[in-house]
């Protein structure tokens, strides 16, 4: 029996008799989750431009001074690779890939960044999408995917806003802390390169979470659209995931934990990631812009059709009662 499943049966128990039998609260003690401390942005904010200049190097973003001099001095001012476990078993959790559109966005004035309300969510063709009504509240639809959504082109732009992106989660496991960070990418072939690792990490280990990895942003040659949507070669660079070592030393390797099933919060959808992804063509501002060219690394948006609408919350593993964190 591991330690969380103790405590949930704790929590169920027969009526206690005495005081100190009571040492468990629902809701609380069954829930174990990490602090999640920052990002690493692949983009870097430029005077003039209203989008990230593209790096060939992680850009972290950490709220914490000390944490953030930590990594620092851990992996120095401009790092290419960063050793890491994902902290949770789930592929939704650590890797949350969807079509997103945002609207209503405009520039905080006291940080700089942009801030928008999510206004669509969906899975893309001849999948669902929830969507943000008039009064607040969500509708699930199908979705008809980015390029045939009339719902997220605007009158001056005939481009969609609504562009793939994945939120991914990842626990650099030698900080002297336990957190984690997020990297924001629309890249398809991040995406690709993620999916790729995560499928080889079950197959090989029977498990995602807590495996050490290494995060690494390598140069790829991409084909993206220029201003007059013609497809062009140039080089880019993406997301990837080693293992770090031969793969027959990796498969005897023992997880950084075992046995052990933590939470954590998954990316908060309404934080408008447009920052560090979305160039002005995807974006429904109040303000006009001028349409600027893609940034390379994040190419503009371009899947089987579930059996049941997208659940509000992550139900976790199969039986799992446990609610996870929004």
């Amino acid at each position: 029996m591991n330690t969380s499943t103790a405590l949930t049966e704790t929590a169920q128990r027969q009526p206690p008799s005495h005081p100190s039998e009571i040492t468990a609260i629902r809701g609380i003690t069954d829930r174990i989750q990490l602090p999640r401390s920052g990002f690493l942005r692949l983009g870097e904010p430029m005077e003039g431009r209203q989008y990230p200049k593209a790096l060939d190097h992680f850009r972290p973003d950490i709220e914490s001074p000390s944490l953030a001099e930590a990594f620092r001095e851990r992996y120095g001012d401009k790092p290419k690779e960063v050793p890491f476990v994902f902290p949770h078993p789930q592929f939704g959790v650590v890797a949350a890939q969807a079509y997103r559109y945002y609207r209503g966005s405009k520039v905080a004035p006291t940080e700089g960044k942009r801030r928008g309300i999510l206004a669509c969510k969906g899975e893309g063709r001849t999948g669902w999408a929830t969507r943000r009504t008039d009064d607040g509240t969500w509708e699930t639809i199908e979705c008809p995917g980015a390029e045939e959504c009339a719902y997220c082109r605007s009158d001056t732009n005939s481009q969609p806003k609504c562009v793939r992106s994945m939120f991914m989660l990842i626990l650099p496991y030698e900080l002297p802390t336990w957190t984690v960070l997020q990297v924001n990418t629309t890249s398809r072939h991040s995406m690709n390169n993620v999916n790729a690792a995560l499928v080889t990490l079950q197959r090989t280990r029977g498990q995602i979470d807590f495996i050490r990895c290494v995060l690494r942003l390598v140069p790829q040659q991409v084909m993206f659209p220029d201003k007059n949507g013609v497809f062009k070669a140039t080089n880019a660079h993406v997301l990837q995931i080693d293992i770090g070592e031969p793969l027959t030393e990796f498969v005897k390797a023992p997880p950084l934990i075992g046995g052990y099933e933590v939470q954590v919060a998954p990316p908060d959808d309404d934080e408008c990631p447009a920052d560090d992804l979305y160039g002005p063509q995807y974006m429904n501002d109040e303000e006009t812009q001028e349409t600027a060219e893609t940034d390379p690394v994040n190419p503009k948006g371009a899947n089987s059709a579930p059996s049941a609408p997208p659940s509000p919350r992550n139900p976790g593993r199969s039986g799992d009662s446990k609610e996870w964190f929004f």
